[in-house]
């Protein structure tokens, strides 16, 4: 049980027991006066007793209804509720000694008001029995007074103690949902809790990775493209081979990087989209720059690359030949996040980045990454497993 729910049940059950007032008094303050028309139909000799009566107990409504809009008469709502309730049954049981006492039927009215209390007051069980007792008290010290003992009192005093028992073990039984229900809140939202912790953990981990990699890959290509650049000047083309295929395979691991942090940045509801117009590069071109031997001669960097240097995720109808029949208009680039070198190629769509299945195991680094990715994706399962154990009750 949470450290905090005795605390959490006193606030929902006072919280219950000032709207459950309002509500009951508003009820009544309708329906207690208009029982006069029921008087003056069984006893229209006492109508104008019964009136006063009633309006009496209106009064009452009116000034408890309110004390209740106050601080001080929330505080003690129970108080309140418990003295409006049995000032009610005491105007009953007036009415029920003015009729004949015990012999009356007007008895019947204070076991409707029990009711009320049985199936509405969020109270305790010792609550609920002294605001029974109360009314049974008052019922037969009143009638006493007026009729004295006999026989009659028997059937209505049974009633009365027999709905009194019941409207006590129906406030045990409501106290003991409201704890049940209250509980299962509670522990659904610590799951819930849990739940966003560990996604932020998950979003953590991606970004603080791409950091860690994106960091020394950039660190290779500098010198990489200073190497390249002194190669084509002194035509070393063998070297600048062995140099192309280094760069090419750097970029693409930098690509993979940059998109993990786009996938963090998106779950972190960080991720821009910018819409551009463009050529995505040539249909053609496999971007397969890491499958190429030391020996071959590097591509055109332009044809690796796509036209203008953008690195996002080049978007059209289909890819091949039919690429090259589409107008120019119709071609587009989304940009996540505007970061140079971020977002996915042709080349890694081949890889298996955006395709996956039956390239991915033709590339360390792509088989590298969905290895991790299913340990990880395993350790949050069994993490999710085990928060949702807790929050049932199982473990």
């Amino acid at each position: 049980m949470p450290p905090n729910f005795e605390a959490a049940f006193a606030a929902e059950s006072h919280r219950l027991r000032v709207d459950r007032t309002r509500f009951l008094l508003w009820a009544a303050m309708v329906l207690y006066p208009a029982f006069w028309f029921l008087d003056l139909l069984t006893a229209p000799a006492f109508a104008r007793q019964f009136l006063f009566i009633r309006l009496s107990v209106l009064g009452l409504y009116v000034l408890t209804m309110a004390l209740t809009y106050t601080p001080a008469g929330q505080r003690v709502v129970r108080a309140l509720a418990m003295g409006y309730i049995v000032a009610s049954a005491i105007g009953i049981s007036l009415m029920a000694a003015l009729l004949g006492g015990f012999g009356s039927d007007y008895y019947v009215g204070n076991m409707i008001v029990l009711f009320v209390v049985g199936f509405f007051m969020p109270w305790r069980v010792a609550d609920s029995a002294l605001c029974c007792g109360l009314i049974v008290l008052g019922y037969l010290v009143i009638n006493l007074l007026a009729d004295g003992p006999s026989r009659a009192m028997i059937s209505p005093l049974f009633f009365l103690a027999g709905t009194s028992v019941f409207v006590c073990l129906a406030t045990l039984a409501s106290e003991r949902t409201r704890r049940r229900d209250l509980l299962m809140r509670l522990r659904v939202e610590r799951a819930n809790e849990e739940l966003r912790e560990l996604d932020e953990a998950k979003t953590r981990f991606f970004a603080n990775v791409s950091h860690e990699l994106r960091t020394p890959l950039t660190m290779i290509l500098g010198p990489l493209e200073q190497l390249l650049q002194r190669r084509e000047q002194q035509g070393e083309s063998a070297e600048r081979a062995v140099l192309a295929a280094m760069e090419a395979n750097a970029r693409r691991l930098l690509r993979q990087v940059n998109a993990l942090l786009e996938l963090a940045k998106a779950e972190a509801g960080r991720l821009r989209l910018e819409l551009r117009g463009g050529q995505p590069g040539p249909a053609g071109g496999r971007g397969g720059g890491g499958r190429r031997p030391a020996g071959r001669p590097p591509r055109d960097r332009a044809a690796r690359r796509g036209a203008g240097g953008h690195t996002g995720l080049a978007l059209g109808s289909r890819q091949g030949r039919s690429h090259d029949r589409q107008p120019a208009e119709q071609r587009a680039q989304v940009h996540a996040g505007g970061r140079a070198g971020g977002g996915a190629r042709r080349g890694d769509r081949e890889c298996g980045l955006l395709r996956g299945g039956r390239h991915r195991a033709r590339h360390p680094a792509r088989r590298a990454r969905a290895d991790l990715r299913a340990v990880f994706t395993r350790w949050m399962g069994r993490r999710r497993a085990s928060t949702r154990a807790r929050a049932w009750g199982c473990r």
